[in-house]
């Protein structure tokens, strides 16, 4: 039996009110462990909760205790690692808990753990310690019983204590941001300043409704080249691949993009004069995996329709980062929210009625502030939101995103941004094979060479057969 499924067995057998949690997704959904690839390398984990109140739903938004088994390329187990995690897009009192982690460390003895902060993320955070090679399934789950022991109180106690008392247990809310931004524009009068603060945060509870927690049988296609899909899931000599891509929000086709929602605000967006401090960096996917007039619009080769292809991704992809449902407003003001055929609701009402307090806090602001309102102000306090917003004449696409803001002023989060030509883009974080989280590739009507490709790749292909002549046909 591997060593991963003696933990697992043992684990459970012993500790019938701790059990190792099923979390997986995709074709891993229900089982309890979880295995992926980072450079072609495995890594098989089972996962504790820390408690009841700390879900791990989505792979970068868990609190929970790790068993973790990497493997080489010869699939030859080369680490067995125990950790503490908190994973999470942003919190204001990361920099508490690491010191709290820290003290827990010393407090308890644990010398040979260590206490870290992710590379690109530095919200998350791990203590950890690697374990012999040779450690029977009984060592293992006996040194994770120490470590439970050793902190589960105290990180409890400080995450649902402390935070709670100090007014701070607002997920998503970063207090470090919303201050800079006021100071940058500034912003002095407290009257002022609270009313932003309402914006800001009104805006995050936008980001969280426009979330889509988990796609179920839905799936999200991104449209794109043929060639970019041969650079994602095909090797070249150096048998390496490209990471998947999120660009810089102004070089995007759509010249519209993140005016929509100011011009519905009153207030029009102002040219770029110089880069800002938070930079957007988007991908955007659709809820409509087999669209003749996305295959027409995207994935070009040249100026030929219907060459590209449409990679259909399950919701494993999107673990390290939050996938958000698109909004389409009119200039009448009429709103939609991007659902697709299949999907029996529909919360746009209760979408619009939000934004439509959103305007209300604005002119609030203006008459407080007695002059207009500063187009670049409300755009620093509606970035999460700015560029989910689009005009309704793209309602059509079914459009969602997956948006990360790089704050230009992180040395290490500055450092992944990459130059391609004019565009800026950075590599999404999570770089377990892609290929992994695909569910199909549908081929346009006119993009040659299907056979070859699934051969290549492994990966199911269909024909789409929306009828389609263009300027050529299928060789």
């Amino acid at each position: 039996m591997e060593i991963t499924e003696e933990v697992v067995e043992l684990w459970d057998k012993e500790h019938p009110n701790m059990q190792i949690e099923a979390q997986g997704y995709g074709k891993q959904k229900g089982k309890k462990i979880r295995e992926g690839k980072m450079f072609s390398r495995l890594n098989r984990e089972a996962v504790i909760k820390l408690s009841e109140d700390f879900d791990f739903e989505p792979w970068g938004n868990r609190t929970c205790y790790v068993f973790g088994f990497n493997y080489n390329n010869a699939n030859a187990l080369y680490e067995i690692y125990i950790r503490f995690e908190r994973r999470i897009i942003q919190h204001p009192n990361t920099d508490l808990l690491y010191q709290k982690l820290k003290s827990i460390k010393a407090e308890s003895n644990l010398e040979k753990f260590t206490v870290s902060q992710g590379r690109i993320n530095p919200n998350h955070l791990f203590l950890e310690t690697e374990l012999d090679l040779n450690s029977s399934a009984k060592v293992i789950c006996d040194c994770m019983k120490d470590l439970i022991d050793s902190t589960q109180k105290k990180i409890c106690s400080f995450l649902t204590g402390k935070q709670k008392q100090e007014g701070e247990l607002k997920p998503q809310k970063d207090r470090h941001r919303l201050d800079r931004i006021l100071d940058k524009h500034e912003v002095k009068g407290e009257e002022q300043r609270k009313k932003c603060e309402e914006i800001y945060d009104l805006a995050e509870e936008i980001s969280r409704s426009l979330l889509i927690k988990d796609l179920g049988s839905l799936k999200a296609a991104y449209y794109t080249k043929k060639e970019i899909a041969e650079n994602l899931l095909i090797a070249k000599e150096a048998d390496t691949l490209d990471g998947f891509r999120l660009y810089y929000t102004s070089e995007m086709n759509d010249p519209s993009e993140g005016e929509v929602l100011l011009n519905f605000l009153g207030t029009k967006n102002e040219k770029i004069s110089e880069l800002p401090e938070n930079i957007p960096f988007i991908a955007c996917f659709s809820l409509e995996e087999n669209s003749l007039n996305q295959f027409r619009l995207y994935g070009k080769e040249g100026d030929n329709e219907a060459t590209g292809v449409s990679i259909v991704f399950g919701y494993s992809f999107f673990e390290n980062y939050d996938l958000y449902r698109c909004v389409y407003i009119d200039r009448e003001g009429k709103f939609k929210v991007s659902f697709s055929k299949e999907e029996n609701y529909d919360k746009t009402q209760g979408i619009e009625n939000l934004f439509k307090e959103l305007k209300k806090l604005c002119k609030e602001l203006y008459e407080i502030s007695k002059e207009d309102i500063k187009p670049k102000l409300l755009a620093d306090l509606l970035i999460k939101i700015l560029y989910l917003v689009k005009d309704k004449a793209f309602e059509e696409e079914r459009e969602c995103r997956v948006c990360r803001i790089v704050d230009l002023r992180d040395k290490e989060c500055k450092k992944s941004i990459k130059i391609d030509g004019n565009r800026l883009y950075i590599i999404k974080e999570d770089t377990r094979e892609i290929i992994d989280h695909i569910e199909k590739i549908y081929f346009a009507p006119l993009t040659e060479g299907m056979e070859a490709f699934e051969i290549k790749t492994g990966v199911k292909c269909i024909r789409s057969l929306h009828p389609y002549r263009g300027k050529k046909s299928i060789v």
